[in-house]
């Protein structure tokens, strides 16, 4: 039974940015023919120590607790917003927010930022891609309005200073606590049990859906393009921390009351149903159809015994998250 409940409640929200949108996640049809990188790199790769002085150039301040660099000018600066990857359990952007920091930037005659952007460096994790390596903590209001700056300015001209923290990997308990640590205080209420839920969900559907056999993964931690029946983290995190949101204020629901193992067996019973549906259903279908979903897709879902990837977000999410509260 479908969802009663509105994904976005709001108009401010409405438009922020398709979290649900398949763009970006379709299949590359040569995609099989690409075979996986087997080189692992760590924060002592030379590959990773490279692209690390590409985004962030040379430290101006190190201690024992943190390193700090001066990214100066508006090319470094751009270069910086396309690179670095966003913590992948980072809150929903706020359209309203990134908004008003860019009309900002746009109207000083000498524009700057008055804090730090935090990345954190990963120093006992070990990944097929070395942007995975680092990723922005704190700032991503900021980044995305410098993106968005950035679009339709060019030569936009800005200095940005970047405080440098290590932990051990990205989802471990030392890591949120940075993340609790630098967004504590914001211009809107962060919800932390909304964040550690959505991880737990996250984490028991990679350990559900994943296939070491096939080498599969159901929820992957990058900002390039996935290919389905494989979910961008982000995209999934925030979806989810969207739909809890909406919960909490709508339904008056609380931590205390998601059953975050009913969650997960919501989403194994819909993988079971979709696995009996053909290709005509996933591209016809109005409530969880996708219109890129392809015959190449739906053999790899196969293979792997995962379809939840294939169907349209927003549907997934409504109906396994809060469904019984309707």
């Amino acid at each position: 039974m479908a969802s009663e409940i509105e994904t976005f409640s709001d108009e401010e929200n409405s438009d922020v940015e398709n979290y649900y949108s398949d763009s970006g996640e379709s299949e590359d049809e040569n995609e099989s023919n690409i075979k996986p990188k087997s080189k692992c790199f760590t924060i002592e790769s030379s590959e990773y120590i490279d692209y690390k002085n590409e985004i962030l150039g040379e430290p101006t301040y190190i201690d024992s607790k943190f390193t700090t660099y001066h990214i100066k000018g508006g090319k470094r600066t751009k270069i910086f917003c396309n690179k670095i990857k966003r913590y992948g359990l980072n809150l929903p952007i706020n359209k309203k927010h990134y908004k008003n920091i860019e009309t900002e930037l746009l109207t000083e005659e000498n524009p700057l930022f008055c804090s730090e952007f935090v990345v954190v460096e990963y120093t006992e994790y070990e990944t097929n891609d070395k942007r995975l390596l680092i990723s922005l903590l704190d700032g991503h209001h900021r980044k995305c309005a410098l993106d968005k700056i950035f679009e339709h300015h060019p030569k936009f001209e800005i200095d940005i200073r970047v405080c440098l923290y290590k932990s051990d990997y990205p989802d471990s308990p030392e890591t949120k606590k940075l993340f609790r640590k630098f967004n504590i205080l914001k211009p809107f209420v962060v919800d932390f049990d909304i964040m550690e839920i959505s991880s737990s969900i996250i984490n028991e559907l990679n350990g559900k859906f994943n296939n070491q056999r096939n080498k599969f993964i159901l929820i992957k931690d990058t900002d390039a393009a996935v290919y389905k029946p494989s979910i961008k983290k982000s995209t999934i995190n925030e979806a989810i921390q969207r739909r809890l949101e909406l919960l909490k204020n709508s339904k008056h629901i609380n931590a205390n009351d998601i059953d975050i193992q009913f969650i997960i067996l919501s989403f194994i019973k819909y993988n079971n149903i979709f696995s009996q549906k053909k290709l005509e259903w996933f591209k016809t279908d109005t409530e969880f159809g996708v219109s890129t979903v392809s015959s190449i897709m739906i053999d790899k879902a196969k293979k792997s015994n995962c379809f939840i990837g294939l169907v349209k977000l927003e549907s997934l999410i409504n109906n396994c998250i809060g469904e019984k509260y309707n």
